[in-house]
């Protein structure tokens, strides 16, 4: 998809730019749902929140991994990056628009933190 490749290849730059890594595993994607702006929307919110939280990282190694992928002729969007200590979960402009896009699409989505790594998973 057009969109989401511009959106994808915009925070690559931006992310390799203050030196992040930033891996990309893009599998068969189901079509998308009627407002493709709407998954463009949901995926730069998630990536701007990445970038957010690596910037002000001081530790080595900081990576970003992003999956998209089918499964059921569902579309899967996981969002995992390296973090430096626990994140609050604040009810921010970027988070509140990832839940409001998810649900308007039917879908859900799910915040968690497991060791260094704080992941956001989406299915739509």
């Amino acid at each position: 998809d057009e969109m989401i490749n511009s959106v994808i290849s915009i925070y690559h730059t931006r992310f390799e730019d203050i030196g992040v890594i930033f891996q990309c595993n893009i599998g068969r994607m189901p079509p998308l749902p009627e407002s493709e702006t709407d998954v463009s929307t949901i995926l730069s919110n998630a990536l701007e929140n990445a970038l957010h939280a690596l910037q002000n990282m001081t530790i080595p190694n900081r990576m970003i991994t992003l999956t998209i992928s089918e499964k059921n002729a569902h579309l899967l969007i996981q969002v995992e990056n390296t973090i430096e200590k626990p994140p609050k979960f604040i009810d921010g402009i970027g988070v509140r628009s990832i839940i409001y896009y998810v649900e308007k699409l039917g879908g859900q989505c799910h915040f968690s933190v497991s060791g260094n790594y704080f992941t956001l998973q989406i299915i739509i």
